[in-house]
């Protein structure tokens, strides 16, 4: 049998599995507080909004980590005298012969005035060039010892790196051109910031990525890219995915007429909401209630 609240509950429970999933940008449309269910429902988004605003957002690069640590011997001319079977999953063979093929200028630099000064009772944040020209900040410490009356030392470095953090970056940027370059430990942030922005505004259709860029306080390129490399679909396929799975919540879990899904989803027309919904989902909106 089927009660007049069943769509109420099986609002809530797709909501829990959501939260459990990482997911906390759904919401349940409550239009008025006439059961217990509703009251559930209001509690649950408050607790959806106090989760997004305290854990990070839920994207490919959070889901699986792996460690990498890598150790170098060097000698006072910075040339790589050996190094460890970690060192060689991170950076090019040919680059494994001096710490100035494999550190950007500023990291070279702290390198030698550790060395010069002596400083080796803390850590550093060494910027490494990975293969396919990309870079990834870690935490590096730096120790010496003496060989055979030569100054050898020792660079040590251990990161955390999401599974998608290396295989999307090494995926999608190819070129040599440092222009091309995406730094996803330092824009991390940023395409977060965007996350959330695409998120809150599913309500609309896509404003131009220019025009969005300006409103972050950034510049286009950098979004399309390093939106991409985190979530391996750009911008606009992403906008457009979560309006459809906000519009399918709608159809499926309310009695809200088709056209006003339509436009509470940012679409033009009901005309074109039907035929962006029969695309993705392989059914019209009217036959999947």
């Amino acid at each position: 049998m089927y009660f007049p609240d069943d769509k109420q509950f099986d609002q809530i429970t797709r909501l829990i599995t959501a939260l459990a999933n990482g997911d906390y940008d759904k919401r349940i449309k409550v239009s008025n507080l006439n059961n217990k269910l509703s009251t559930i429902s209001v509690l649950l988004n408050m607790l959806a909004g106090v989760l997004k605003e305290s854990i990070p957002a839920h994207s490919p690069e959070n889901e699986f980590n792996y460690l990498n640590h890598i150790i170098l011997l060097v000698d006072k001319k910075l040339q790589i005298l050996d190094y460890n079977s970690g060192s060689t999953t991170l950076f090019q063979g040919d680059h494994l012969r001096n710490l100035n093929f494999i550190l950007d200028n500023a990291s070279i630099t702290i390198v030698k005035e550790a060395i010069v000064s002596k400083k080796f009772n803390r850590s550093f944040n060494l910027n490494f060039r990975l293969k396919e020209n990309l870079f990834l900040l870690m935490n590096t410490r730096i120790t010496h010892f003496e060989k055979n009356q030569d100054d050898i030392f020792i660079l040590s470095a251990v990161k955390t790196i999401a599974k998608d953090e290396w295989t999307r970056e090494k995926l999608f940027i190819k070129a040599q051109n440092p222009k091309r370059q995406f730094n996803l430990s330092k824009n991390k942030k940023l395409i977060e910031s965007l996350y959330h922005y695409l998120m809150d505004n599913l309500d609309s259709p896509l404003k131009p990525i220019p025009q969005i860029a300006d409103e972050l306080n950034t510049n286009a390129t950098l979004l399309k890219r390093g939106f991409k490399v985190i979530h391996g679909k750009t911008i606009a396929e992403f906008h457009r995915e979560k309006r459809l799975e906000r519009a399918r919540e709608l159809v499926l879990d309310t009695d809200t007429k088709l056209n006003i899904v339509a436009q509470q989803c940012g679409f033009k027309s009901l005309s074109h909401f039907s035929r962006a919904f029969k695309k993705h989902y392989g059914v019209n909106p009217s036959d999947a209630r």
